[in-house]
């Protein structure tokens, strides 16, 4: 048995349904006793067969646990597991969209328990490439959408379902550099990275129950992503304005500084209304009954006064008549 006490790291939960049956486990896996004591279940290496999951879903066991240094062992697999998944042609989108949105939700839990360090930010990266073959693979938007309404973490799911609506608006808009999709596609991935340095019990709570010094916090966590990657590195500019400018309009109206369209990086323009569009059309805490997509582009244009720079704008609405055709 291992306790807190005798282990140097804390430990991390992972949810039994993150884990690839038959794989090598990458890392030694603990049950919690109490918050002090774990002990080891699966030692690194061993492959657990589906029966092993099993007979720990029979004990109510909702999540196993790993030491935080081995943490990114874990995640290299997961992420590695999710580039293949892609690829596979007998693979439905549906799985290899799960794949995907295990992956992102393992490294954007690095990102709250570790900070943003250059390996998780390489596993960002190889997520957005598969996330960009999936795209490429001609699955509709509306398709991710739904698949994505699986993923129990809303800034994850919220977060790809941005990254995806940016590309194809992009593409819509006639971007043709693969950089710049690149970029536009994991900047918008990363948009809400600073949400994970803020209390969990704030972001847990739907805006309008927030208090005006909750509110205050929530929106700093544009400043936040972009002071995570300034302090990387070797983020690219694009993307670090795309994370700063990500909740900013063109009308002046959005924050944290209340910039105007002439201000706005391009890319930050296309994931802005993006973000904006998926904020209205996925189900989460702030939004729990979202609305179609003609009613979202309704909202946008007529109740919001399309704050959104207009090019882009008449984009979303081909790319959205565009992925309903093909996905009936």
């Amino acid at each position: 048995m291992l306790t807190m006490s005798e282990s140097k790291n804390s430990f991390i939960a992972i949810p039994m349904s993150e884990f690839s049956v038959g794989l090598p486990c990458p890392v030694d896996l603990y049950v919690q006793l109490s918050l002090s004591k774990y002990v080891l279940v699966v030692r690194r290496g061993e492959r657990p067969d589906q029966d092993r999951f099993d007979q720990f879903r029979d004990r109510n066991l909702t999540h196993l646990w790993v030491t935080e240094d081995e943490y990114q062992a874990f995640t290299k697999q997961i992420v590695l597991v999710a580039g293949v998944a892609v690829l596979k042609k007998n693979f439905s989108n549906t799985l290899k969209t799960k794949f995907l949105a295990n992956a992102a939700t393992s490294v954007f839990r690095e990102f709250e328990t570790i900070g943003l360090t250059a390996e998780n930010y390489e596993f960002a990266k190889d997520i957005n490439q598969s996330t960009l073959s999936l795209i490429d693979s001609q699955t509709s938007f509306q398709q991710i959408l739904d698949d994505l309404n699986q993923c129990s973490d809303d800034v994850v799911k919220h977060s790809m379902a941005v990254s995806v609506l940016s590309v194809l608006i992009s593409s819509q808009l006639g971007w043709e550099s693969k950089i710049n999709i690149e970029k536009v596609s994991l900047g918008a991935m990363l948009i809400d990275i600073g949400l994970k340095q803020l209390p969990k019990e704030t972001v847990s709570k739907p805006i309008m129950n927030m208090t005006p010094e909750e509110v205050f916090m929530y929106e700093t966590h544009p400043f936040r992503g972009m002071e995570m990657c300034l302090l990387l590195g070797n983020v690219p500019d694009d993307v670090v304005s795309i994370i700063y400018e990500h909740e900013e309009n063109i009308i002046g109206q959005g924050y944290p500084r209340r910039i105007r369209a002439f201000r706005m990086h391009p890319m930050a323009r296309v994931v802005s209304l993006a973000n904006a569009y998926v904020r209205l059309v996925l189900p989460t805490k702030n939004n729990p009954v979202p609305k179609n997509h003609r009613e979202a582009l309704v909202y946008i244009e007529h109740t919001q006064g399309q704050p959104h720079d207009k090019e882009a704008f008449s984009a979303l609405i081909t790319v959205v008549t565009r992925q309903k055709l093909k996905a009936s």
